[in-house]
C-alpha cells in the first residue's frame, strides 16, 4: 500500500490527542526549560532598556550591540539543544513506546547526542550549498555585467524553496537516528523520501502558514500594547511594563506552552512518515 502524506497528517493528530498525557510527561523538563528561557529573555530585555535609560539614551539602536548578539547566540544554542532532546523523546515515544519524565535511558542520551551531530552536519551542508550558490551568482554577475533586481529576487525565492526542500527531505529521515539507526547523511537520508518530498513540503507549508497566522493573531491580541511601547522608546516600554509586566510575562509563557503541541505535531508527523516509508522500503519496522 502506497504512502499517503494526508494519512500521516491525520495519524499524527490522532496519536497526539490519544497520547496527550504521555507527551506532557516526557516533555515536562524540556518544555519547562523552554518556558524559563522565555521568562529569562523578558528579564534580559527589561535590563537592556533600563541600561539604555541609565546611559541617557531615549531611542533604541536599529542593530543590537556585540554583547547582545553573543547573549542571543548562547540562548539560541541552548534552545537548539533542548529542542533536539525533546524531538528525540517524542520520536522514541511514538516509534518505540519508550518515554520518561527525565532521561529514559543511556540509549536516549546516545541518540540525542548523535542527533545533534547529524543536525550540525546538515546545517554545515546547507551553509556550504548557500556559499556555492552565492559564488555562482557573483560569477554570473561578472559574466553578464551585473545582476538586476529580478534575478536577485529569483535567486532569493530559489534559495528559500531549496532550503525548504532540503529541510523536508532530511527531517523525514531524522527519526531513524532517534530509534538508534546510523544512516549515512547523503547515501541514506537524502534519497529516503525522494518520491514524496513535494507532497510533504506542500503539507508542511500549508500547516506552517496556518499556525503562523494563528500565532500572529494571538500576538496582536495579547501583545499589541507591548509592541507599540517598544517602538516608541525605552522609557515608554518600561512605563508599560510597570502596569502590564505580569501580562507580558504571562503572554510569553502562554506562547512558549502553545509552541510545545505544535512541535509535538511536527515531530509526530515526521515519525509517522518515517515509519510508513521505512516499512514500505523494508528498512525499519517497530
Amino acid at each position: 500500500m502506497d504512502f499517503q502524506v494526508s494519512s500521516a497528517v491525520k495519524s499524527a493528530l490522532t496519536w497526539l490527542m490519544a497520547n496527550f498525557r504521555a507527551l506532557v510527561l516526557v516533555s515536562i523538563i524540556p518544555a519547562g526549560l523552554l518556558v524559563l528561557i522565555s521568562v529569562l529573555q523578558i528579564w534580559l530585555q527589561i535590563g537592556r532598556y533600563q541600561g539604555l535609560l541609565a546611559g541617557g539614551k531615549t531611542a533604541i539602536a536599529p542593530f543590537p550591540a556585540s554583547g547582545e548578539i553573543i547573549q542571543n547566540l548562547i540562548i539560541g544554542i541552548i534552545i537548539f539543544l533542548i529542542s533536539v532532546w525533546l524531538s528525540v523523546k517524542v520520536t522514541r515515544l511514538r516509534l518505540l513506546g519508550v518515554g520518561a519524565i527525565g532521561l529514559a535511558s543511556s540509549e536516549e542520551l546516545t541518540c540525542t547526542r548523535r542527533s545533534l551531530l547529524y543536525q550540525l552536519a546538515f546545517i554545515g551542508l546547507l551553509i556550504a550549498a548557500y556559499l556555492l550558490g552565492l559564488l555562482a551568482f557573483i560569477a554570473a554577475g561578472y559574466v553578464f555585467g551585473g545582476l538586476n533586481p529580478a534575478i536577485l529576487f529569483a535567486a532569493g525565492v530559489t534559495a528559500i524553496i531549496g532550503f525548504a526542500y532540503a529541510l523536508v527531505r532530511f527531517s523525514v529521515a531524522f527519526p531513524a537516528i532517534a530509534v538508534g539507526l546510523k544512516p549515512h547523511i547523503i547515501k541514506d537520508m537524502w534519497p529516503f523520501a525522494r518520491e514524496y518530498t513535494w507532497s510533504l513540503m506542500g503539507w508542511m507549508m500549508l500547516i506552517a502558514i496556518s499556525v503562523t497566522l494563528v500565532f500572529l493573531l494571538l500576538s496582536y491580541t495579547l501583545m499589541s500594547g507591548s509592541f507599540s511601547a517598544i517602538q516608541q522608546s525605552p522609557q515608554a516600554y518600561l512605563q508599560y511594563l510597570e502596569t502590564n509586566g505580569v501580562r507580558v510575562i504571562a503572554a510569553n509563557v502562554i506562547f512558549s506552552l502553545l509552541n510545545i503541541p505544535v512541535y509535538w505535531f511536527f515531530m509526530l508527523f515526521f515519525a509517522e512518515s518515517f515509519e510508513k516509508i521505512a516499512a514500505r522500503k523494508g528498512i525499519w519496522r517497530a
